[in-house]
């Protein structure tokens, strides 16, 4: 795994602060909120995607989280006034549910 790639996957887990998702995992047994291998395998060839090695899942996950956490793994150092996370927030309600 890249550096960036695991950059990414560490920023969207620090956005994920929704109380719901946290909730569910605990009463599920199922805290990193993985899929039920059998249908991640078929929504998979139907997207005709290669296994990844890791993945992250969440519901009711905020844009700009997903926003921010692109821009602080892939961004450019020099152009944006972007420091860390906070300024990529913009109070948006707009979620993906899962």
């Amino acid at each position: 795994m890249k550096e960036s790639e695991f950059n990414i996957l560490e920023y969207l887990k620090s956005f994920n602060r929704k109380e719901r998702f946290h909730l569910v995992g605990q009463l599920t047994g199922n805290t990193d909120f993985k899929l039920d291998p059998n249908i991640f395998r078929k929504l998979l060839e139907l997207l005709k995607l290669e296994t990844p090695s890791y993945y992250f899942s969440a519901m009711d996950y905020h844009l700009d989280w997903i926003y921010a956490s692109l821009v602080l793994s892939f961004g450019d150092s020099k152009s944006p006034k972007i420091r860390d996370k906070k300024d990529c927030i913009t109070g948006s309600i707009e979620d993906v549910d899962f």
